[in-house]
């Protein structure tokens, strides 16, 4: 329980359906949908002259459709800039609302005008891993762990130079059973911690994915 509401999981429509009416019929409890993050685009190539804190304008000023669904000011936030390959471009991560990204996706077929440029729009992944502890949820910047790094190698903390271990086959520490992680083992630990495989990653990102608005 969290600040006094609980999360509660209902087999199918109908029964959530009925428990809603039960919770409502009394008068010390609501039922609520639970909140929903709204999603995350990723915009490739913007021009690195535009200041980060004009691309929400930019964005509004030069797309006539995003603009009509422009509903509050953090309809379009920016999350991070990433490096891209040339230069004098960055790839940037904006938070959306549902109706823009699907106007971004959609109707703009991930394509939009920035000033002079056309930039092209996808979904970003959305959960992040930690170069520290490699875990899933935070940046290095903000990892809980002042530990020893943890390797990409092995369930050991180290820095992969230095693991001593290499020459055995790669295991991924979140896979693996050790202090600080999940006591199950699955079954295939044999793969890198940051593989798209990985089913602790499959199991994050779907868990990320059910807690995001994508409009539908």
């Amino acid at each position: 329980m969290t600040n006094g509401k609980i999360i509660v999981f209902s087999k199918d429509q109908k029964s959530k359906e009925r428990l809603d009416n039960l919770i409502n019929s009394s008068n010390d409890l609501v039922s609520e949908e639970p909140r929903r993050n709204n999603p995350i685009i990723l915009l490739k190539g913007v021009p690195k002259e535009i200041d980060r804190s004009q691309i929400p304008t930019v964005i509004r000023n030069y797309n006539k459709d995003i603009e009509s669904a422009y509903d509050s000011e953090d309809a379009i936030t920016v999350l991070y800039l990433k490096n891209n390959r040339k230069q004098h471009l960055v790839n940037v991560g904006i938070k959306v609302s549902p109706a823009i990204r699907k106007i971004i996706l959609g109707t703009y077929n991930g394509s939009i005008s920035l000033g002079f440029s056309l930039v092209h729009a996808e979904d970003a992944l959305p959960i992040v891993q930690c170069t520290h502890c490699l875990g899933f949820g935070h940046t290095k910047a903000k990892c809980p762990k002042e530990e020893d790094p943890q390797c990409l190698h092995c369930p050991g903390q180290h820095l992969k130079e230095n693991c001593p271990v290499k020459d055995r086959k790669v295991e991924c520490c979140n896979c693996a059973h050790r202090p600080g992680t999940s006591s199950k083992q699955p079954d295939d630990i044999g793969h890198s911690p940051t593989s798209k495989k990985c089913p602790i990653y499959k199991a994050t990102l779907t868990k990320t994915i059910n807690k995001t608005n994508y409009g539908y």
